[in-house]
């Protein structure tokens, strides 16, 4: 999985270094990533919002622009050029003077962040790339405030056969057809990584089951089979101090 990790890591930097990532991203999702990322940040609240996993810095955008309450964006990345491509894209993107900006380099696992110090967390086609899904939504509670919200977009293994079956083959269809037709023959093989991220995700239902561990008020959205949003309010519990520590 680590490998699969760093290889995923490193082919989304060549694809945000040509431009294609963007693009492609619209191209699987039938343009309607952007409605995704606007539905994200509808959910999320508070002065402090960190983008885990913030990737080019697309999510980061809709909330400068959408958050109304926000004091502070942090962004975190476990790639130098990520963060750096994140910084510029805001600073083309995102025109408020009233908002720190802070870039931080780090992963899922091990967030460099004080406990109860974040009002929201919101991860956008990240989450799935987390080394170890346990000790991630441990971090992500561990510095949540009480009462703070968690929103992860993403793709995910549906729990029904069929549908899974659908996914998969959507996955390994249409990211290299959509690398042809918009000019990015070369990110054909990048792009065969995301079959692979897909088939070591959870299931909606197993990461729902993970969250009410750890979060309450747990909701989730499928907007098309295979991609769905988890929204899950922080709460305080003896089974998140022990797993915490």
């Amino acid at each position: 999985m680590n490998k699969l990790w760093k290889e995923v890591i490193s082919s989304i930097e060549k694809l945000s270094e040509t431009g294609c990532y963007e693009r492609i991203n619209r191209f699987m999702s039938f343009l309607t990533v952007d409605y995704l990322r606007k539905k994200l940040v509808s959910n999320v609240r508070g002065e402090v919002i960190i983008d885990a996993g913030s990737g080019p810095g697309n999510l980061s955008s809709v909330a400068c622009r959408r958050a109304s309450n926000l004091k502070k964006l942090v962004l975190i990345d476990p790639s130098g050029p990520m963060v750096m491509q994140a910084l510029k894209t805001l600073r083309r993107t995102c025109s408020r003077r009233d908002m720190d900006i802070i870039a931080i380099l780090g992963i899922f696992e091990s967030l460099p962040l004080k406990d109860s110090s974040v009002d929201s967390i919101i991860t956008s086609f990240a989450f799935r790339d987390a080394i170890n899904y346990s000790i991630a939504l441990n971090e992500f509670w561990r510095i949540l405030k009480p009462n703070g919200i968690l929103g992860i977009l993403d793709l995910y293994r549906p729990s029904n056969n069929i549908l899974g079956f659908v996914v998969r083959s959507y996955l390994t269809v249409i990211p290299p057809l959509g690398s042809l037709i918009l000019g990015c023959p070369k990110m054909i093989k990048a792009y065969w990584l995301l079959k692979k991220t897909i088939d070591n995700m959870l299931t909606e239902v197993q990461l729902i089951k993970m969250l009410k561990e750890r979060f309450e008020v747990v909701k989730f959205k499928s907007f098309y089979p295979g991609v769905g949003l988890w929204i899950a309010t922080s709460k305080r519990s003896e089974f998140c101090q022990k797993e915490s520590h």
